[in-house]
């Protein structure tokens, strides 16, 4: 009795395993062909900023210098459409920096009312949605001219219902779907080292404040409350992470590297999802308090997203952006938006932390082995003063 017991349960263990491979066939496929290009590949290394940097890279295409510039930061957040436009850059800057993070971008929340010839697995996107699905278009309602509209946010783009009361199309909603598309058609790439999500917001309704029209979270034909879209909203956001999240564990399975999730904004919402937040335009003055252009609520928020947190800066504030990254233990610093330039900032090495950070008189330093951080958040000035040894 016992023996058949163990068969049955090795025919069950065996049986999870086949299907686990077959599942992960593309990602175990690809990690092999890779790791075949990689050591032909004749590329010279190159050396990473001394301080902790990523990149906020939404183009759909990278260029030979982009590629060289880009490899020398630590985290890559790179549009996914460069898997299919070219692919061979992002193998390149691996070869030059085996130890880069890189991350798939994509904006689950919309789609652009334009096909571009650059990005076309978002076209398919859109004729999908448009053609077969369009249920899943966000709608507002006016009151006023008693009409229906599509939901817009960004220019030239059409809002997306990732609510948790989207309609069924073939029994999924459409974060159900766009999950499951992500997984299977771009995280199965081992390129990538896990996903970014932008507008990872819990929330939505503050897109129409103030507006005659209002959401239709429901599709129903009739406006909503705030209160009802914004929770309809959160669950459908956090269904969505987690159904990434859980497709990290079986992938980690396969690949000596963790796939990490990051998403903006730069709240404290979803963290058990993610490994870290994206502060764009760094400080943010809408998550909560706004002392110092919101420089203190970033700064407190950042303390506790994780340990791949980013504040990105314009490059205007880059000195000021960096000087506030190193009074964190857990932050990465990224200047603007498809900037692959060099940075001749970033090449200090502050050695070790003497402590944490301290604050007098609304000021804020913090000692390393080889320099000494001061902030002014009211100003936005800052300093990085070397220490001669």
């Amino acid at each position: 009795m016992k023996k058949k017991i163990l068969l049955f349960v090795l025919l069950i263990t065996l049986g999870l395993i086949s299907i686990l491979l077959f599942k992960q066939r593309h990602l175990i496929w690809q990690g092999l062909k890779d790791k075949r290009e990689l050591a032909q590949m004749n590329i010279a290394p190159v050396a990473n900023y001394p301080i902790k940097t990523a990149a906020y890279w939404t183009s759909p295409t990278m260029g030979e210098r982009d590629a060289l510039n880009l490899a020398r930061h630590d985290l890559l957040i790179i549009d996914l459409e460069n898997k299919f436009n070219n692919r061979y850059r992002l193998l390149e800057i691996k070869k030059m920096n085996p130890d880069i993070i890189i991350l798939a971008y994509s904006n689950p929340m919309e789609i652009f009312t334009t096909l571009y010839q650059t990005r076309p697995w978002q076209n398919k996107v859109i004729k999908e949605i448009t053609e077969k699905r369009p249920a899943w278009l966000l709608k507002t309602v006016s009151q006023e001219r008693q009409s229906l509209q599509f939901a817009n946010f960004w220019p030239g783009m059409i809002m997306l219902n990732i609510s948790a009361t989207c309609p069924r199309i073939n029994g999924e909603r459409y974060y159900q779907w766009m999950a499951k598309k992500l997984k299977r058609e771009i995280l199965s790439d081992p390129i990538f080292d896990g996903y970014f999500q932008d507008n990872g917001t819990v929330n939505i309704s503050w897109v129409y404040q103030n507006k005659p029209e209002k959401i239709d979270i429901n599709s129903d034909n009739q406006p909503d409350s705030d209160a009802f879209i914004d929770k309809s909203w959160s669950k459908g956001q956090n269904r969505f992470l987690r159904s990434i999240h859980g497709y990290s564990f079986w992938r980690n399975l396969f690949r000596s590297r963790k796939m990490l999730i990051l998403s903006n904004k730069g709240d404290t919402n979803l963290l058990k999802y993610v490994d870290g937040k994206f502060f764009e335009k760094f400080p943010n003055d809408y998550l909560g308090d706004k002392w110092a252009f919101g420089w203190g609520q970033s700064m407190s928020n950042a303390r506790k997203t994780g340990p791949y947190t980013i504040l990105q800066v314009e490059r205007h504030l880059l000195q000021f952006g960096l000087a506030s990254t190193l009074l964190l233990d857990n932050a990465y610093i990224a200047v603007g938006q498809d900037n692959a330039g060099v940075f001749p900032e970033f090449e200090i090495d502050p050695g070790k932390p003497r402590g944490q950070s301290t604050s007098y008189d609304n000021l804020y330093a913090r000692d390393y082995e080889n320099l000494r951080v001061e902030v002014d958040p009211l100003l936005q000035k800052s300093a990085i003063i070397m220490y001669s040894h």
